[in-house]
């Protein structure tokens, strides 16, 4: 399967302003972000619902996923397997709080 982003590179680069990821790194971790988008959402939002939705929502929804994209560039390749049951992730990124709860390494590779 693969998997369709409601966000790109260009959106993140030039919209929501990010700095921290290249392309390639983008791509992974925003496919990370806006499957647990869709998840969080029922698959109400995801890259065929998404554009139905008000302007302002979709761009705080791509807001989101860039800011989860960020937050999953930093944190994921740092957890380690066996280290702790849980990790509970929590970061500011502007006016977007971003928390995620992993129960298991293998969920987030």
């Amino acid at each position: 399967n693969v998997i369709k982003m409601f966000v790109d590179y260009d959106y993140y680069k030039n919209t929501f302003k990010g700095a921290d990821l290249t392309e390639n790194e983008f791509s992974k971790y925003a496919a990370m972000a806006c499957m647990q988008i869709t998840a969080s959402t029922l698959s109400r939002v995801n890259d065929e619902t998404i554009n139905n939705y008000p302007p302002e929502l979709v761009r705080n929804i791509k807001n989101c996923a860039c800011a989860i994209s960020g937050f999953l560039h930093v944190y994921v390749d740092n957890f380690k397997p066996n280290t702790a049951r849980n990790l509970y992730l929590r970061k500011l990124y502007g006016k977007i709080s971003v928390q995620i709860i992993f129960t298991n390494h293998e969920h987030i590779r």
